[in-house]
């Protein structure tokens, strides 16, 4: 087989890649977009009392990762429970899941997206809000074990 005669197919899914690619970002963008608005909106009046059905990629908890690490609301509950008398800024947070290896290697807006499980987690009143942009975990109580 020759394979020079493949170049031009070469090109071809050369030039197709770069087209899901670009589909891909405007998409990626879009979703960013979207939760920063439902995440703004209920910021401001309270998620809603049944939300039903989570839509696919925003469940309230994530399944087990894949490669044995905590990702999502998980591995932020395991670095806030680590340090609980501390306070947290979600760049805090994720420059240590950074650290860790932690965040997702093809996620674009990690960022983001540790701004938005933070977000839920204090929806769910797992976190309380001591300042602007700083949260920490909700105490426990011995009795009860709930916040």
């Amino acid at each position: 087989m020759n394979y020079s005669d493949l170049r031009p197919h070469l090109k071809d899914l050369k030039a197709d890649l770069r087209d899901e690619l670009e589909r891909k970002a405007k998409t990626d963008a879009r979703v960013a977009f979207l939760q920063q608005t439902i995440d703004g909106i209920e910021g401001l009046i309270g998620p809603e009392p049944d939300r039903g059905p989570s839509l696919p990629g925003l469940a309230e908890e994530e399944p087990a990762s894949t490669n044995g690490q905590p990702y999502g609301t998980r591995a932020i509950r395991m670095v806030l429970a680590e340090r609980p008398d501390r306070t947290w800024k979600a760049k805090d947070i994720h420059g240590v899941l950074e650290q860790r290896g932690w965040l997702s290697p093809n996620a674009q807006h990690t960022l983001r997206g540790v701004e938005a499980a933070i977000n839920r987690m204090w929806r769910t009143d797992e976190l309380e809000r001591v300042g602007p942009g700083r949260y920490r975990l909700k105490e426990v109580s011995n009795e009860t074990g709930s916040p």
